[in-house]
């Protein structure tokens, strides 16, 4: 199909480059012309001269000298004269000059021109613009076959990326999904950790959102169960949203607890920010202290 598709368009190439090449004849055939036309125009005219003078002056010797002239001239066929009459002669000419004495008539010089040598000419400009349109067409047909590999080289190459993308995808969500579900399962381990403390205890995550706590937490917070809060920030905890300072606090200090006691409830809580590696907040543990 796409080698068929390649042959097509060097056809229509060389077909338009053809049109072109037999226009270029056909106006180099018609400047020929032309120029035929003028160079009779000046031969008949400077014959018709002497031609003239010799009629003059009855001087038959100069007339035949002319006409043989003529004759022998090159490209010039079968010149000769008729009389004012205008019997034809039996021979064919393609170009005719009156011959006057005066504003007499008396009679018509008759030739004709060989297009042999146009006919050499438009016959050598075709066949050089012929092998100069098959050579150029070679080389296009080559070149687009050329670019026709290219291209669907590209597309088995866009066709293996396409398919190595749409494996990649396939591998992140497959990875995402493993580690959405390690951090559920990390989650409920956390809480069944939680459960078994019986001191109230939550975790802020990095982004200090409640991540997990245990039920004396929830309690004390109002909660009814320890997932009501979950993915909460602190600020929209009550009992948490007046500690922003010690948080703060506790996460420019990580590995140091930070103590305080909330002016309404009048709770002492703890606060333990870990520290991982690079400087990076681990989470921060909030621990609720009983009343001394």
């Amino acid at each position: 199909m796409k080698m068929g598709r390649v042959l097509r368009d060097a056809i229509l190439l060389a077909l338009a480059l053809a049109g072109l090449q037999t226009l270029q004849v056909a106006l180099l055939k018609e400047a020929l012309a032309k120029e035929e036309q003028a160079a009779a125009h000046r031969l008949a005219a400077c014959a018709a001269g002497i031609l003239n003078k010799a009629h003059r002056s009855k001087d038959d010797l100069l007339l035949s000298e002319t006409l043989s002239s003529l004759d022998k001239a090159p490209g010039v066929i079968l010149p000769h004269m008729e009389d004012s009459s205008g019997k034809p002669t039996g021979q064919t000419s393609s170009y005719s000059y009156v011959l006057r004495d005066g504003d007499q008539r008396w009679g018509m010089l008759n030739f004709s021109i060989s297009d042999h040598l146009g006919r050499h000419l438009m016959r050598r400009a075709w066949m050089i613009g012929a092998a100069a349109i098959s050579l150029l067409w070679i080389a296009l047909f080559f070149y687009l076959q050329r670019q026709e590999k290219r291209a669907a080289s590209l597309c088995v190459q866009v066709m293996e990326l396409q398919g190595m993308l749409e494996t990649e995808k396939f591998k992140r969500k497959e990875a995402e999904k493993r580690e959405e579900r390690g951090v559920i399962q990390c989650l409920a381990w956390l809480e069944m950790a939680l459960a078994q403390i019986p001191r109230p205890l939550l975790l802020l995550d990095g982004r200090q959102r409640l991540a997990a706590m245990n039920t004396p937490a929830a309690v004390l917070l109002d909660a009814t169960e320890p997932h009501d809060l979950s993915g909460k920030s602190w600020q929209d905890i009550r009992g948490l949203s007046a500690c922003g300072p010690t948080l703060a606090e506790s996460l420019e200090a990580p590995g140091r607890a930070i103590r305080q006691r909330d002016g309404s409830s009048g709770r002492a809580m703890e606060f333990f920010t870990m520290r991982l590696k690079e400087g990076l907040s681990g989470g921060t543990w909030v621990r609720f202290l009983e009343d001394r």
